[in-house]
């Protein structure tokens, strides 16, 4: 009985007016081409909030959307709005609940350079993709709603100062069913709306009426691009060089350094045929987990190779066996962990391979069978060699060295 809205029909902006002893308005936040942002402190609940109040009659309508859509979606990636009403100029205003923190956007330098808070240890593409992955979390609950954001982009995304991610600006939103009759249709779009940088085909040739679920899925697969290249895909300076580039929706080259498996998100997410994308958004969440988790795994990897050489040149120089006691047990450690994020990671395998046979030859060269043969137990992959040559008497002698391709280093 709770599953359709009741809709009442209220003056625009007059129907819960404020007035200046209710709230006391601050400084400007921010501004935009359709409405501009304050502080406002509320006396009676000694509080702050956010006011954003409409500077246009688009802005306005925009503004009524986002208030209905953010009243209407629960999820913590949403911002709640507390009350629409009016401005102590008259404007209508939506009160919503005051964040803090940055912009996605701004954690992407001028030059590409990606950056995360100094609080991630890891490699800041990791950072990146989880905070793409919870804004996909956000537009799956609003497609569930039946209701597409139309304007997915960095600069809407607001990473707060514990970690909360944000989707903001929900002023363009439609509605692509008969569940939220109140909201702009869909089907309805007979012109542009949003940013072009960030704009997908179907937006701007609305002929085809082809605006959907999949078009937040291609306006996320261009947050990936920016993030791959520090660019929106359609940048050009000029506007119509822009609009050109939207409507041919080209696949993007990306240099080597890009990882193959986000180049392939992005291509698909990015089609010019909707059809053609990933069907929902919660596809190319997993699509971009899955590769999230084979970085994060390689990044380990890597830092287990680096103690590994470490290793090797601790035992190359006769350091003492505490020492090279312990520089095994780091690596391990490491290389382990990479495995426990993925296990076919055939880095990690490669490098827990090479440390176990690299210390089985040490162990025995100083006279230690008994932890070589223990060693044999971590081994990723048996050597029956090893095994033979460590039952033999003469075993010390006739042991080769490891086989490991990173050198003796």
């Amino acid at each position: 009985m709770y599953d359709e809205p009741t809709l009442i029909d209220l003056p625009p902006a007059t129907a819960c007016a404020h007035t200046e002893a209710e709230y006391a308005m601050g400084e400007v936040l921010g501004t935009g081409g359709m409405s501009e942002v304050r502080l406002a402190h509320q006396p009676l609940l000694n509080r702050w909030v956010a006011v954003k109040s409409a500077t246009s009659a688009a802005g306005e309508e925009a503004l009524l959307t986002e208030a209905r859509v953010v009243a209407r979606l629960n999820h913590p990636g949403i911002v709640p709005v507390i009350d629409l009403g009016q401005d102590e100029q008259g404007r209508t205003a939506l009160f919503m609940r005051r964040i803090e923190g940055r912009a996605w956007r701004s954690y992407v330098g001028p030059d590409g350079r990606l950056a995360a808070p100094d609080s991630w240890e890891g490699d800041p593409l990791s950072w990146h993709l989880d905070v793409m992955c919870r804004v996909a979390r956000v537009l799956e609950h609003a497609h569930e709603m039946g209701i597409v954001h139309r304007d997915v982009k960095p600069g809407n995304v607001m990473i707060g100062d514990h970690g909360q991610v944000w989707l903001l600006d929900w002023g363009l939103a439609v509605a692509i069913d008969d569940r939220q009759p109140d909201l702009p249709r869909a089907l309805d779009i007979d012109r542009f709306s949003g940013t072009t940088g960030h704009a997908a085909p179907e937006m701007l040739d609305t002929r085809h009426r082809l605006i959907g679920v999949r078009t937040d899925v291609y306006q996320l697969g261009t947050c990936l691009h920016l993030l791959l290249t520090g660019r929106p895909p359609h940048a050009d300076r000029k506007v119509a060089d822009r609009l050109r580039s939207i409507l041919r929706s080209e696949p993007p080259t990306y240099p080597d350094t890009v990882p193959p498996g986000l180049a392939a998100i992005c291509h698909r997410a990015m089609a010019r045929r909707p059809a053609d994308r990933f069907p929902s958004v919660a596809m190319l969440r997993r699509a971009v987990e899955s590769v999230g988790v084979e970085l994060r795994s390689t990044e380990r990897a890597q830092e287990g190779l680096r103690l590994l050489i470490v290793l090797r040149r601790a035992i190359a120089e006769g350091r003492p066996r505490e020492q090279i006691t312990e520089a095994f047990a780091e690596a391990r450690y490491v290389l382990r962990a990479a495995l426990r994020i993925w296990p076919e990671n055939p880095m990690a395998l490669e490098g827990l391979q090479t440390l176990c046979e690299t210390v089985i030859h040490n162990d025995l060269v100083n006279g230690r069978p008994a932890r070589a043969r223990r060693l044999l137990d971590d081994l990723p992959h048996r050597r029956p060699d090893l095994e033979a040559r460590l039952e033999r008497p003469d075993a010390a002698v006739r042991l080769l060295p490891p086989r490991g391709w990173l050198g003796a280093g």
